[in-house]
């Protein structure tokens, strides 16, 4: 689950997969995915239960680097188009 220490590691987190991402091509309404993880990542970071796997699954993180890795959801033009 994507837990975002600080707003400036999830400004980073949207500027690399957010704003390219068909998925947030909507500005009004935001990306659905990335409203989720800002209402309910605080509460569910310890937790076990279904909502915390949830958005593991949807923004899971890099065990490696301990940051929070691509989007399942993330698509962009490119990727439709397939080029």
């Amino acid at each position: 689950m994507a837990y975002f220490s600080n707003g400036t590691e999830a400004m980073q987190f949207q500027d690399e997969y957010c704003y390219n991402c068909i998925n947030d091509s909507d500005k009004t309404k935001g990306c659905t995915v990335w409203l989720l993880h800002l209402q309910y990542a605080y509460d569910e970071c310890n937790n076990k239960g279904n909502a915390k796997q949830m958005l593991d699954a949807l923004i899971p993180m890099d065990e490696k680097t301990g940051f929070a890795d691509k989007c399942s959801m993330h698509k962009t033009v490119r990727d439709i188009a397939g080029t």
